[in-house]
């Protein structure tokens, strides 16, 4: 929690960061729960909430466009 106050500090960042709750295990809860790889992940949800896409990596923001462009078309489920 140190360094990363002090690397939020020092970039800038100024929208909330959490860290994953740690249960002994190699990897942390979340990451485990959702099958993330590493930093920076990006999960996609669609309306309802369900995940419709994991991906690990930097992802090109027309990429994450397109995506959402794609969900925002689906037909809400009445």
């Amino acid at each position: 929690p140190d360094a990363l106050a002090a690397f939020v500090s020092e970039y800038g960042i100024d929208f909330p960061v959490a860290i994953d709750r740690s249960d002994g295990q190699r990897l942390p809860v979340t990451m485990r729960r959702y099958q993330l790889q590493g930093t920076p992940s990006m999960i996609l949800a669609d309306r309802t909430g369900r995940i419709r896409r994991i991906e690990f990596g930097q992802v090109q923001d027309l990429a994450v466009g397109a995506w959402i462009g794609q969900l925002l078309a689906e037909p809400a489920e009445a």
